[in-house]
């Protein structure tokens, strides 16, 4: 079965499409490279020029007085609470502790 002429005017036009869209996931993933490299270039430049700022675990000082405060602060909060708390309860028991009887 031999293969004719005609029959090789799809196969070029295939084979050119193909040749295209490879070319163009090659250039895809060159160009992909390139941003990363170029991305990463800045972030040490950026890293270089800037001062280290000290960690927030490292800037952290142990102030006895603000503990102190910081434990007033909450036993008033839940003093507060505990106040809200019993209102509520309060009133829900004097909703119910009245009765009107009439004979």
């Amino acid at each position: 079965m031999p293969v004719r002429p005609v029959d090789y005017i799809p196969l070029v036009h295939q084979t050119q499409e193909l040749s295209k869209v490879k070319q163009s996931e090659i250039e895809r993933t060159k160009v992909q490279m390139e941003n990363n490299f170029v991305q990463k270039e800045k972030t040490i430049k950026r890293n270089e020029t800037r001062v280290n700022d000290p960690e927030k675990n490292e800037r952290v000082r142990i102030d006895p007085n603000s503990k102190r405060q910081n434990t007033n602060e909450n036993k008033k909060r839940k003093e507060e609470e505990n106040k809200i708390v019993k209102d509520r309860k309060n009133e829900e028991v004097k909703e119910g502790s009245k009765i009107d009887i009439r004979i």
